[in-house]
């Protein structure tokens, strides 16, 4: 396949230009046995809910894509997609993506995007300090971002650093008293903010 991006480009595009059209009316069918009466729709992975055509996007064969392949064989196709949904969050995953962002970042239509860090592999996860640079780069590109893999004790810190506006946090706690802790320090913390909750980030 690689070599056919170099030998063949118009090949390469037309059969991604076909897979998009199948995905597209594959999600339309799915959409209409599953939206609401409102047309809100969830997307199960990761989470997702939106008031209209909501779905996680990815390309993670990126990993293996130099940001002019990317540019070329992944953004329109993405973008594509993107206008078709109301509501879309792009999967990053892992740091060999990382160089793809500003491309990512440049498609007005995409809403958000979630990171999911190598922890197997022993890098940091999604609360740690290292990513704060790029949650805020995202938010400063007019996005939502996702944050997986992360610590109860975390979520302040993040918050502190990168704000809690348009952040949709996934995390995992020992008990419902932890959850409640949690909550009433983030309202203590963040006087001005909605009582926290498990917000969309299509809606926070």
């Amino acid at each position: 396949m690689f070599a056919d991006m170099k030998e063949m480009p118009e090949l390469i595009h037309m059969r991604l230009h076909e897979i998009n059209q199948v995905w597209i009316k594959s999600y339309d069918e799915i959409y209409n046995l599953i939206k609401d009466e409102e047309g809100a729709a969830t997307f199960w992975a990761f989470s997702l809910w939106g008031p209209g055509r909501t779905a996680k996007i990815q390309c993670d064969v990126s990993a293996m894509l130099s940001p002019a392949m990317f540019k070329e064989f992944a953004v329109p196709y993405l973008r594509e997609q993107c206008r078709y949904l109301d509501y879309s969050m792009f999967h990053l995953d892992g740091t060999q993506c990382i160089p793809h962002l500003d491309h990512l970042l440049s498609i007005g239509e995409l809403d958000a995007i979630e990171w999911t860090p190598q922890t197997c592999a022993g890098k940091p996860g999604g609360g740690a300090e290292a990513w704060h640079d790029m949650y805020r780069r995202i938010k400063n590109a007019g996005k939502s971002v996702q944050v997986v893999n992360i610590s109860p004790a975390e979520i302040i810190p993040l918050f502190d650093s990168v704000g809690p506006d348009g952040m949709f946090i996934l995390t995992q706690f020992k008990s419902k008293e932890e959850a409640e802790t949690l909550t009433a320090e983030l309202e203590k913390h963040f006087p001005n903010k909605t009582a926290v909750q498990n917000f969309s980030p299509f809606t926070v």
